[in-house]
């Protein structure tokens, strides 16, 4: 067996990402063939009563996410964006919220929380730099996805 390059045995993270998700590493596992469609999933979140956001889209690092976000929005209905995320720019942040504006979408954010594994990144102001005004869920119109209500 071959000797592994990379340190990816330093952390869980380190694991994940610099091996099973590195496509140059021998521990790589090529995981998009088992993963269900983007219609499939909307369609799931729907069917269980949810309401289907597109998260953190410049944390995927594309190479042209705004010709993403066109992308997806046409192949799948989504009902809103993440706009406000913890690392987005201000320019960012202005580019999605006129992306939603024009396609008459949901505003989210969020911090990214996930506890205390990630430096500096704090519940409800991520990095401290998270500012999301209450007005945004104001504009939901809960009853366009739910009769019930």
């Amino acid at each position: 067996m071959k000797k592994l390059k990379e340190k990816v045995w330093d952390s869980f993270s380190d694991f994940l990402r610099k091996g099973l998700n590195n496509r140059d590493s021998l521990l790589f596992i090529n995981k998009v063939e088992f993963y269900p469609s983007a219609e499939k999933v909307v369609n799931l979140i729907r069917e269980n009563g949810g309401i289907a956001f597109l998260a953190h889209p410049y944390q995927y690092k594309f190479t042209d996410t705004e010709r993403f976000l066109d992308k997806i929005y046409n192949e799948v209905a989504l009902d809103g964006v993440e706009c406000f995320y913890t690392t987005f720019s201000e320019e960012q942040t202005s580019y999605l919220l006129d992306f939603v504006k024009k396609r008459n979408l949901l505003i989210s954010g969020g911090s990214d929380y996930h506890g205390t594994n990630k430096e500096n990144h704090n519940l409800g102001v991520g990095r401290g730099n998270l500012k999301i005004s209450k007005d945004i869920i104001n504009n939901y119109k809960i009853e366009k996805y739910y009769s019930s209500f």
